[in-house]
């Protein structure tokens, strides 16, 4: 994405729908450790990029 307002736009979703995906899971992901983690991945990864965008 080239617009940097868009390439936000979508990060900010992105974030949101993780964290909502999160709270309607409450403790259930917690026997499955993978799952946790992946979200920790997304988010690092989601940081890193709109670290990135805003930085240019």
């Amino acid at each position: 994405m080239r617009n940097d307002t868009t390439r936000m736009l979508v990060n900010r979703a992105w974030f949101d729908n993780s964290n909502e995906t999160r709270e309607r899971s409450g403790s259930a992901s917690r026997p499955f450790g993978g799952i946790e983690h992946t979200n920790e991945y997304l988010d690092l990864v989601g940081s890193c990029h709109g670290f990135v965008a805003t930085a240019r």
